[in-house]
């Protein structure tokens, strides 16, 4: 028993790796007017000299070094084009490690004129993803890693009634998480039944009634009129 809690102290010890314990070494910038620098959101690339735009297509890779580590633990491909815009390289398949070294390193929020976050693998709410976002001009990119959103399927729990509500559960079909909904008391109304003056419809359950009258709205032709609610058209007698 001492010595498991020796391991478990031991084990608290040491601190989670992050981004931030991560060397970043760049290939193929040479002459290319780019700064990378390690942020809370992820990894961010910007081009420094406004309308720089290289004779050829570039792969800028960004290599991660662990401390202790002589080659790279992680690489990451960027494409920046003819016309001065940054992409991650068509086809890249993230490594586990990137993605461990990236995942969750910020909020992810929405500020400084960047798009939406994009997903540039395929994940959801028990896979982690990279994501990436860049300015309008696509001269700045940022890079990080996350998990996607909930798929989120409904099943009825309790069906509402025309006096009693309901319930539904929302499960993910990934994870198992799940949720209830409450679904107000409703009545299925039949169709309209119309009269010169009034409309009304019978609920097909409970068979309760409601009536109104119509609530005209007048043609441009000024010779008609419609009850916007039911439908009914009648003629106008200028007379």
């Amino acid at each position: 028993m001492k010595k498991l809690l020796c391991c478990l102290l031991v084990l608290m010890m040491i601190p989670a790796m992050c981004l931030a314990d991560y060397t970043i070494h760049t290939s193929g910038k040479s002459g290319v007017p780019v700064k990378i620098r390690q942020e809370k959101d992820g990894v961010t690339i910007k081009l420094t000299e406004d309308g720089y735009k290289p004779s050829k297509t570039k792969t800028l890779t960004l290599k991660f070094y662990e401390d202790d580590s002589e080659e790279p633990v992680a690489e990451l491909p960027i494409t920046l084009s003819k016309r001065g815009k940054l992409s991650i390289k068509s086809g890249f398949e993230p490594s586990e490690k990137l993605l461990e070294i990236l995942h969750e390193t910020g909020r992810h929020a929405r500020t400084g004129g960047w798009t939406e976050w994009k997903y540039l693998t395929e994940t959801n709410c028990v896979t982690v993803g990279l994501i990436y976002r860049t300015n309008s001009t696509r001269t700045k990119m940022q890079i990080s890693a996350n998990k996607g959103k909930h798929e989120y399927k409904y099943t009825t729990v309790t069906k509402y009634t025309c006096e009693k509500p309901g319930k539904i559960r929302w499960k993910c079909v990934n994870c198992g998480d799940y949720y209830y909904e409450e679904t107000p008391a409703a009545h299925t109304w039949g169709s309209w039944a119309k009269t010169e003056t009034m409309h009304s419809h019978i609920c097909k359950v409970c068979k309760a009634t409601e009536e109104f009258e119509h609530t005209f709205k007048e043609s441009k032709d000024g010779k008609t009129a419609t009850c916007t609610v039911c439908g009914y058209k009648t003629a106008i007698d200028r007379d």
